[in-house]
C-alpha cells in the first residue's frame, strides 16, 4: 500500500521553510556595498602629498560599479521560485503549491483520471489521501463557509455492485462530475445531503458529496471538478 496524506500542519511547516530560505538570501545583497566604503577611507592620505594623487583616486572610487552588477544576480535567482506553481500539472486545483504537488503526484501514479476541485474563496483542503493497490483510490475532503463540506472519492473505492456503491434515499436527476455525466441523488435527509455518482461499482468510479450547500451551489462545484494531467 502506498499512501500520501496532507493536513493543515504540513502547510505551516512549508511556510516556515520558505521564510527561512528568503532570509538566507538577503545577506548576499548587503555584502557588495562594504567594499566601496573601505576604499573611500584610503583617499585622504594621498591628498597630503599633492594634487596629482587625489586625481588618481577617483578611479578607485569608481569601483562601486560592481555593486550594480551584483544586484541583478540575486533577483534572477529568486524569480524561478514562482515558476513551478505556474507550470504544475495541477496548477488549476484549489489549494497551496504543496496541495497541487500532491494531486500531480497522485495523477502520475493512479491508473484512472484524477480530478481536483476548483473552489470559490473561503474553501480549504481538509484531508487528501490515495492508495495504489487493488485498482487504487483517492479520497479528498474540503471545508467551506457556513459549515459546508465536500467529500470526494475516485477510483476503486467501492467495487461490490452498482446498487451497493450508490446508496441514496431519492433521485434528483442528472449532474456532472467535471466533464463526466452522473446521477444527482439525495444521500440522506433532513437536511438534504446531495451526492453525484459516476460509474458506481467500477474501478473508475467517482462521487462527490455536499453538506450544507444549496443544490445550485453543489451542482456548480461538482461540474467545476478538473482533470489533473498525468506527467
Amino acid at each position: 500500500m502506498f499512501s500520501r496524506r496532507w493536513g493543515p500542519r504540513g502547510v505551516s511547516l512549508i511556510a516556515v521553510m520558505l521564510v527561512l530560505s528568503a532570509c538566507s538570501s538577503s545577506p548576499a545583497l548587503t555584502l557588495p556595498p562594504a567594499t566601496p566604503t573601505a576604499e573611500v577611507t584610503a583617499t585622504p592620505t594621498p591628498e597630503a602629498t599633492g594634487t596629482p594623487s587625489p586625481q588618481a583616486t577617483p578611479t578607485a572610487a569608481a569601483t562601486p560599479t560592481p555593486q550594480s552588477s551584483a544586484t541583478p544576480a540575486p533577483s534572477t535567482s529568486a524569480s524561478p521560485s514562482s515558476g513551478p506553481t505556474a507550470t504544475s500539472p495541477a496548477s488549476a486545483c484549489s489549494g497551496s503549491p504543496d496541495h497541487q504537488a500532491f494531486f500531480a503526484d497522485a495523477s502520475s501514479k493512479l491508473p484512472f483520471d484524477v480530478y481536483c476541485a476548483v473552489l470559490p474563496a473561503g474553501w480549504y483542503l481538509q484531508t487528501a489521501a490515495y492508495e495504489q493497490p487493488n485498482g487504487g483510490k483517492l479520497t479528498i475532503s474540503y471545508k467551506g463557509p457556513g459549515g459546508a463540506t465536500l467529500a470526494i472519492s475516485e477510483g476503486a473505492f467501492c467495487t461490490t455492485s452498482e446498487a451497493d456503491c450508490s446508496p441514496h434515499v431519492a433521485i434528483r436527476g442528472t449532474a456532472a462530475f467535471g466533464n463526466k455525466p452522473g446521477m444527482l441523488d439525495i444521500l440522506s435527509t433532513p437536511p438534504d445531503v446531495l451526492i453525484v455518482y459516476v460509474d458506481p461499482g467500477t474501478t473508475h468510479a467517482y462521487s462527490i458529496q455536499g453538506n450544507n450547500l444549496t443544490q445550485a451551489k453543489f451542482v456548480a462545484i461538482a461540474a467545476a471538478m478538473v482533470i489533473v494531467p498525468k506527467s
